[in-house]
């Protein structure tokens, strides 16, 4: 059975390519914060979640606080992906969650998406 993960980022660009090199996993897409809350409100627990720390309205960080409440279990499930980790208001270390540079190598997503499989 394929996984299910939720990718979420506001760059229409980033979120084709890498719902292309996720497959063949089942790829549930968000442009924004806000949207994916919604998404995980109204479905079924995702095997992992890809989000983009700097993101217009609703950011990463904010995405991730809020998981922690309303579904710790799916927060435990998100990974950072960021072009600009230096712009960052927290230092991403600090939250405990793993954080990827983007653009993330083929073969960093792959263990990502392996980490998923456990």
């Amino acid at each position: 059975m394929a996984l299910r993960i939720l990718l979420i980022d506001d760059e229409v660009l980033v979120r084709r390519s890498l719902a292309r090199q996720l497959r063949p996993a089942e790829v549930v897409v968000a442009g924004s914060g806000e949207e994916a809350l919604e998404i995980i409100a109204n479905s079924e627990p995702f095997d992992g979640i890809l989000c983009d720390l700097l993101m217009k309205g609703m950011d990463g960080i904010q995405v991730l606080a809020r998981l922690r409440v309303i579904n710790p279990g799916q927060a435990e499930k998100l990974v950072f992906l960021s072009g600009s980790p230096g712009q960052s208001p927290v230092s991403v270390s600090e939250l405990g969650v793993r954080f990827e540079d983007k653009p993330v190598s083929a073969d960093t997503l792959r263990e990502i998406v392996e980490s998923w499989k456990d």
